[in-house]
Order: structure tokens, then C-alpha cells, then sequence
């Protein structure tokens, strides 16, 4: 894995759920083991989970608004 090049910074997506926030929490982990200088930041919902798991890690939290997502398409 040395000649693994990672980024400088990195926007994890990911909320709602527990499904959702511990991959995102564990890849954040990781990448933070692997380049201690890299900025990491998430984005999710001020409402979800994230909002207090993220914070609590360590890792900024940026925010965006809830929107539901149609369950079955539309014309």
C-alpha cells in the first residue's frame, strides 16, 4: 500500500441511518490512520444520526436539508 496516493481532503456523504454513519465513521477512521494530516469533513442532515455521531468523532459536520426521495417514479 506505499504507493497509495490519498488525497489531501475528502467529503464523506453519508446519514440517516446506522447502516449509513458507522461505514462512513470507519472509513474516516481508516483514512485518518493512514494520512493523519488529511482533512476530513461529512455531509448529512441536521436531524439524522450523523448530527451527533459525526461531531462526537471528531469530524466536522456540514449540513444540508432533508429531502424525501419519491418511492415510486413520476411522469
Amino acid at each position: 500500500m506505499s504507493d497509495l496516493v490519498l488525497p489531501a481532503a475528502v467529503l464523506l456523504a453519508g446519514g440517516g441511518s446506522a447502516g449509513h454513519v458507522s461505514p462512513l465513521l470507519a472509513l474516516a477512521d481508516r483514512l485518518r490512520t493512514l494520512r493523519p494530516d488529511m482533512a476530513i469533513a461529512a455531509l448529512g442532515t441536521d436531524t439524522g444520526l450523523e448530527a451527533r455521531l459525526v461531531p462526537a468523532r471528531g469530524y466536522p459536520l456540514h449540513t444540508v436539508a432533508k429531502v424525501p426521495l419519491p418511492r415510486t417514479p413520476s411522469p
